[in-house]
């Protein structure tokens, strides 16, 4: 039998509640966001396997963002829905700047272990902790293409990531000296999602979807998931 688990975490209060479902070949389990982007992890001191991480980032109350998790024996499904309450236009990332050659990025997430012990899986420029990580090449990385939202909208997404996770980086295999080991599961995962305020013009169409360029030196706000471990 599976179970749905609805966890909701406050700074004062902390709810959970799992009801069984009929079933099915999927497993799922909800999650409301935390306050901001894994703060706790800044460290006190630099060491070299934290070079690769996600460097901390800045958070936006009006930015809000609600994520499901689904899986299944082969999957992690990550379906979430990311609502603006600014007066202005916000661009959600939507496709990441893999090294894979491509001009045009066409990847859709990266899974990456940070040091506090979370496996982190998003969608975002991804700055590094320190320049040290950039691996040198003749052709820069291209820059993360977004789709818009609009004041008062909300943009739903889901990604599909397999099972069992794997490193993935912008900088490739080599970052992985760089980062902490990858831990067994069951371990806590959470889903990161960057915006935007900024955004090339133009739109770019990307499997049927208008996307827009993001400038990779624009500045990078972060909402994530509450970690929630999965089995």
């Amino acid at each position: 039998m599976n179970l749905r688990c609805v966890l909701f975490v406050s700074s004062i209060l902390i709810l959970t509640g799992c009801a069984q479902e009929p079933d099915d070949s999927t497993a799922r389990y909800s999650a409301i966001p935390s306050t901001s982007p894994h703060a706790q992890t800044v460290p006190t001191d630099e060491s070299r396997n934290q070079w690769c991480e996600p460097a901390p980032a800045q958070w936006d109350e009006k930015l809000g963002l609600t994520v499901d998790f689904a899986t299944t024996p082969t999957e992690l499904v990550i379906r979430y829905t990311a609502t603006n309450n600014r007066t202005s236009p916000v661009y959600a990332i939507n496709r990441i700047q893999q090294d894979t050659g491509a001009a045009t990025p066409r990847e859709r997430h990266f899974v990456v272990p940070r040091t506090d012990g979370v496996v982190e899986i998003n969608q975002r420029e991804f700055l590094y902790r320190s320049p040290n990580c950039v691996v040198p090449r003749s052709t820069p990385l291209p820059p993360p293409l977004a789709s818009p939202i609009e004041p008062g909208s909300t943009l739903t997404d889901t990604i599909h990531v397999a099972l069992p996770l794997r490193v993935i980086h912008p900088e490739g295999p080599s970052a992985t000296e760089y980062l902490p080991p990858l831990p067994d599961p069951p371990h806590p995962i959470s889903f990161c999602l960057g915006f935007s305020s900024t955004a090339d013009p133009d739109p770019r169409d990307i499997d049927g979807e208008p996307l827009y360029s993001i400038p990779t030196a624009g500045p990078e706000t972060v909402a994530c998931s509450t970690p929630l471990v999965l089995p």
